[in-house]
């Protein structure tokens, strides 16, 4: 259960791996729905948008996991380790590699490749870039721009599906042009 509300954080957060291992007991506002991000990347506070499965996966983790995982070393962290201490980088790392390896992914990267798939989800269903940024805690917008070459193919189909010109030729060319006499 630990495992799996720490993965469903990743993908419904996009956080980084240091992200994940600071996540403190208070970071979490049930009644929003919001995680609160302590000194990211760049010593940046933020909040992040926490999907409603995830939340509940957190929380049950929080009041029936952790409580037997403790000890007297355990702090305030919210994700214990087997020990009951602070997740080190490294272990975060191993737990994601042994679940991409029980899922046959073969794609390089672990918490990045979380993130990576957080944004580019976010893009495909339709996400405004500097909602996505501020979901990642990117400074700047190029950098979140990285993500949108995937959203390209998203854009070719919403543009085949959707655009006039594809729906209704006739629109641009009128019906006595020899092309159009040609498909009509």
């Amino acid at each position: 259960m630990r495992d799996c509300a720490i993965l469903a954080v990743f993908f419904s957060c996009g956080l980084r791996r240091n992200d994940i291992t600071t996540l403190s007991l208070k970071s979490i506002n049930e009644q929003a729905k919001l995680i609160f991000v302590a000194q990211s990347k760049g010593r940046q506070d933020r909040i992040v948008p926490i999907a409603p499965e995830a939340l509940e996966l957190v929380t049950y983790y929080r009041d029936n996991i952790r409580p037997k995982l403790m000890n007297f070393s355990s702090g305030d962290y919210l994700f214990l380790n087997n020990s009951g201490l602070q997740y080190t980088g490294g272990q975060i790392t191993e737990l994601i590699n042994k679940y991409k390896r029980r899922a046959g992914v073969s794609k390089p990267g672990a918490s990045n490749l979380y993130r990576h798939t957080t944004a580019t989800t976010l893009l495909d269903n339709g996400a405004d870039l500097l909602t996505v940024q501020k979901v990642l805690g990117h400074a700047s917008v190029s950098t979140t721009q990285i993500y949108t070459h995937v959203a390209v193919r998203k854009m070719s189909d919403d543009y085949q599906k959707f655009h006039p010109a594809v729906q209704n030729s006739s629109l641009y060319i009128p019906f006595n042009h020899p092309i159009a006499q040609s498909r009509f």
